[in-house]
């Protein structure tokens, strides 16, 4: 197997290690999904303001997203702002109780990766890894 290939799948394997922890561990206490914490995210974050732009943003169906931010708003944790003299336009805003969980829940993440890599035997490893890929992008 040639280098190029060890290192995406190790760090695909990395990722997938740290993606089950996440939500096994943590968004299911909190009784929120994945794409869920997502939209909370880049709303909070101002990359998505509009419907269609979270769409675009998370790359999800209309159909889906339609139903998580049904379930998102009767959690309280957004709610949908229509353009008074146009209805097809629709903002999302965050509501307190969802920026909330979302800030605390990304505390949580960024701990359980600094604990995690703290974990790491082998940092040079890892370093060296990750170093390998980002020269392989960079020549791309």
């Amino acid at each position: 197997m040639n280098k190029k290939r060890q290192v995406v799948e190790s760090i695909i394997r990395l990722w997938d290690f740290f993606k089950e922890i996440w939500e096994k561990e943590f968004l299911k206490e909190y009784n929120i999904t994945p794409l869920q914490f997502n939209i909370l995210g880049v709303v909070i974050e101002k990359w998505a303001k509009t419907i269609q732009d979270i769409k675009q943003k998370l790359i999800v169906s209309s159909a889906s997203l339609s139903q998580t931010l049904n379930r998102m708003e009767w959690k309280k944790l957004l709610e949908r702002v229509y353009w008074r003299w146009d209805k097809r336009y629709v903002w999302i805003k965050i509501t307190k109780e969802g920026e909330k969980l979302y800030y605390k829940l990304r505390d949580v993440y960024e701990k359980l990766i600094d604990e995690k890599l703290k974990e790491m035997k082998n940092e040079d490893k890892l370093l060296n890894l990750l170093n390998q890929f980002e020269a392989l992008l960079i020549k791309r």
